[in-house]
């Protein structure tokens, strides 16, 4: 196994392996004699030596812990998909150079197996392996779960990996000659326990002794009876302890000699083992030296005031500041109880700091600095940015084209239509159509009519007519909202005017003076219900799922790239070594042209000699330029790959952020609950619809004054839960 591992790791040549397989087979101790071979040879260093035997160790472990898994599912123990998953934890301790933990030993700590469980599959695979060496048939097992006769034992996708990959390299060029390897079997499963499902334990034993196990078997104590045989020696204390699975934080000879010889222990216990309790470790943190609220949607008091809770306008930083600070995470630890067990805790997690514009990263990503003057942003990906100001003093239209800059952008004049505006937080006079895109907050100065606005801040208006309007924050209208949808994570409210003819999704709550006229079409008010962040979960599924069907795109062009260049390359070596030969042929034509040079009688020999010199050259020609193409096209794949290699990283990233930015919209909304609430402080129409949560009414009558909210009543059982829309006048006149 080192040798191969070594010459996949182009540690050694292929030469240098065939000889220390020669030099070590004959060996007692292969593997040690190889490790001292290629020492003493001075092929490898001491220390990448031991990297190899970690790595080969882990190899082996897997390899048996493998066969072990296999030998659960065909006993119907686990399913396969259990056994992925326990296997991926296995190979992800081994990526952080730790010493692999067995799979039955994972399988028991997460409660998939028993001991008991354990103890009958290392059975079978001994019984498996002892036919495979005989070649005889497999023995009947005793249990019930034997195993279907004749069944191609499954192949994992580890395996296939590990056999394709012998098969390309060490296993077609290697001679058979290594001694094989003993695959380390499953342990045997641990000792009983005695507490089983039970917090604490206490049980009188042998020797006048009482035993208590406590706390979930971190602590052992001994207590001497009436009947104590004072015969005992440590030994014996040992044997006991051994018999019931203490096997770990056992204490000296000394200190049982201490308890045996003493007498002041039938009334104290003496404490004879002692686990290490796990540590829990701290996740890493990230504290941010400005204002970061990506949003603090407005609230709705019961007598239906918005409290914006404006971020207000963040400070311009100068260039250097540092903006933020990286706490790495405290790795956990692991405990271990009396039996031996390993005490799990739950892993921390780590974060990084990412840049976005303006924005510099220390060295040790511990650290962010503006990289330029203006106003930090911190997106709902992650992502820390620097953007200053872009200010136009007249229309966005056909003079200026569509206005989209990584940052802040003020319009003095208007958004006309077929023009779009991107940033972050924007400030405009007005919009006559169009779209407007911003990463914060939108204000307008007058109207919005005709456009399309989302926004992951707050929008703001004088009015709104035949527009749609999607925010994750407030929307706050002074006069009107007429023929237009809006979807808002916030809430919603239109100060002195009305609002008709409008379909509104907002969940914090609607409120406004009028609702509806008497001869406009019914309103639809949403309220308690976040259509935007489930539209934003769904468009980033959405682009999580297409990344991935774009990396393996990649991944399958990738490899046929490089299926390509393995044909260029041995075509490179045939075509290379007809051109050597057409050299050697070249150089002989010229030696012999050039020794009947002279000679009147050689004249037609060296006719036919120079003939053929020229169909060389120009074979010799040809060849040379096929081999320049073939490395051309070899450069130009490889290229690609580089490419490819490049988008992979891109795609990477891309889904880091989405996920970062799911998480972070998922919380916002766990934190921001729906109220299912509407306020008017004039009229609310007949006809208006209002749904809320659970339930749905139609105003039958024009009401005025009044707060319509979904309330819950209490069936005849406690388990029955049935919801209304209820109307109740307003407390305070607005």
């Amino acid at each position: 196994m080192l040798e191969k591992i070594a010459l996949k790791k182009k540690l050694i040549s292929k030469e240098d392996a065939l000889k220390a397989i020669a030099a070590c087979k004959t060996s007692g101790n292969y593997e040690q004699a190889l490790i001292d071979y290629f020492t003493s040879n001075d092929l490898i260093p001491a220390k990448t030596i031991e990297q190899l035997v970690h790595t080969s160790d882990a190899i082996k472990i897997m390899k048996s812990t493998m066969r072990f898994g296999n030998v659960a599912v065909k006993m119907g123990f686990i399913s396969q998909k259990i056994l992925e998953a326990t296997l991926a934890i296995q190979k992800k301790s081994t990526a952080a150079n730790k010493r692999p933990k067995l799979i039955g030993q994972i399988l028991l700590e997460n409660g998939k197996l028993t001991k008991q469980q354990i103890a009958r599959i290392i059975k079978e695979q001994k019984r498996l392996s002892m036919a495979a060496r005989t070649r005889a048939p497999l023995p009947p097992d005793e249990g019930p779960a034997a195993l279907p006769g004749n069944k191609k034992e499954p192949v994992l996708p580890d395996e296939k990996q590990e056999r394709h990959a012998r098969k390309q390299t060490t296993e077609k060029t290697l001679p058979d000659s290594a001694p094989p390897e003993p695959a380390p079997a499953e342990p045997d499963p641990p000792g009983p326990d005695p507490l089983k499902d039970k917090d604490t334990h206490s049980e009188k034993i042998e020797g006048g002794l009482i035993l208590d196990i406590e706390n979930g078997g971190m602590t052992a104590y001994l207590k001497k009876s009436d009947t104590f045989d004072n015969t005992l020696i440590v030994e014996d204390i040992y044997a006991i302890a051994a018999a019931r699975g203490i096997q770990y934080g056992l204490v000296s000879e000394g200190a049982i000699q201490g308890f045996i010889n003493s007498k002041g222990f039938k009334k104290n216990r003496f404490q004879i083992a002692t686990g290490t309790p796990p540590e829990t470790g701290k996740n890493g943190r990230v504290e941010y030296y400005f204002e970061t609220d990506h949003l603090k949607a407005g609230d709705m008091d019961e007598e239906g005031n918005i409290d914006f809770k404006k971020r207000g306008k963040i400070p311009k930083i100068e260039a250097n500041t540092l903006l933020a600070e990286k706490f790495p995470c405290q790795e956990a630890k692991a405990g271990r109880d009396i039996f031996g067990n390993e005490r799990l805790v739950e892993p921390t997690k780590d974060v990084v700091l990412k840049a976005g514009t303006g924005v510099l990263i220390s060295d040790d990503g511990r650290y962010a600095h503006a990289e330029i003057s203006g106003h930090p942003k911190l997106s709902w990906s992650g992502n820390l940015s620097v953007v200053d100001l872009f200010l136009t003093k007249g229309d966005v239209g056909y003079k200026t084209g569509h206005l989209i800059y990584d940052g802040n952008i003020e319009v003095k004049g208007c958004l006309k239509s077929g023009f779009r505006i991107k940033g972050y937080d924007i400030k405009i006079k007005e919009v006559d159509g169009g779209e407007i895109h911003a990463e914060g907050d939108i204000t307008v100065q007058d109207g919005i009519i005709g456009a399309t606005i989302y926004a992951r801040g707050h929008v703001s208006a004088n009015y709104i007519h035949d527009s749609k309007i999607s925010c994750l924050g407030n929307v706050y209208i002074e006069k009107e909202i007429v023929d237009s949808t809006i979807e808002s994570s916030g809430a919603c409210q239109v100060t002195k005017g009305k609002i008709i003819n409008a379909a509104i999704c907002s969940n914090q709550g609607v409120t406004a003076k009028n609702i509806g006229t008497e001869k406009t079409a019914a309103n639809t008010i949403t309220v308690g219900q976040d259509l935007f962040i489930k539209k934003e979960l769904v468009r980033i599924e959405k682009q999580i799922i297409e990344s991935e069907k774009q990396k393996l795109k990649l991944k399958k062009k990738k490899e046929n790239l490089a299926f390509e260049n393995e044909g260029y390359h041995d075509s490179s070596t045939r075509t290379a070594n007809e051109l050597d030969k057409m050299i050697e042929e070249k150089q002989a034509l010229e030696q012999k042209i050039s020794l009947c040079e002279d000679d009147p009688d050689k004249k037609k020999e060296r006719t036919g000699l120079k003939t053929r010199l020229k169909q060389v050259e120009s074979h010799f020609n040809q060849l040379d330029k096929q081999l320049n193409d073939k490395f051309d096209e070899i450069e130009k794949n490889e290229e690609e790959i580089e490419n490819i290699y490049e988008l992979f990283d891109t795609l990477d990233d891309l889904v880091e952020d989405l996920n970062q930015e799911r998480e972070n919209y998922m919380d916002w909304s766990e934190s921001n609950a729906g109220k299912s609430i509407v306020i008017a402080t004039g009229k609310v129409f007949s006809h208006t619809i209002i749904q809320g949560k659970h339930a749905q009414k139609e105003i039958k009558e024009t009401v005025s004054n009044v707060k319509i909210a979904e309330c819950r009543m209490t069936g005849e059982t406690d388990d029955t839960e049935l919801f209304e829309i209820q109307i109740h006048d307003n407390i305070k006149k607005r």
